[in-house]
């Protein structure tokens, strides 16, 4: 579970500088497995949400048999009235 965590933490960090400038971040999912090393997906969709469905989905399914996997995707808030922020939103799995 550490090098899950280590993973999800690397790419919340680059999710994090990805939304520094304002900017979405395009879904992503990072894997790690001894066969194929780590890699990243990015989902990008019309539509943000359809993106991070995609990537959702992917992390659920596990086609790639990824022995850790982490998700990270932009999620807009409001904590005032015209004030915005963006925060990066993660899920983990690891085998």
């Amino acid at each position: 579970m550490e090098r899950a965590i280590e993973l999800a933490g690397f790419f919340a960090a680059h999710g994090i500088w990805c939304v520094a400038e304002g900017e979405p971040l395009t879904p992503m999912l990072a894997q790690e497995s001894a066969a194929y090393g780590r890699n990243m997906l990015r989902f990008a969709a019309d539509q943000l949400e359809d993106g991070v469905a995609q990537a959702q989905e992917y992390l659920d399914q596990n086609p790639g048999q990824a022995e850790r996997a982490a998700r990270a995707c932009h999620r807009p808030f409001h904590p005032r009235e015209g004030l915005q922020r963006g925060a990066v939103q993660g899920a983990l799995s690891a085998a």
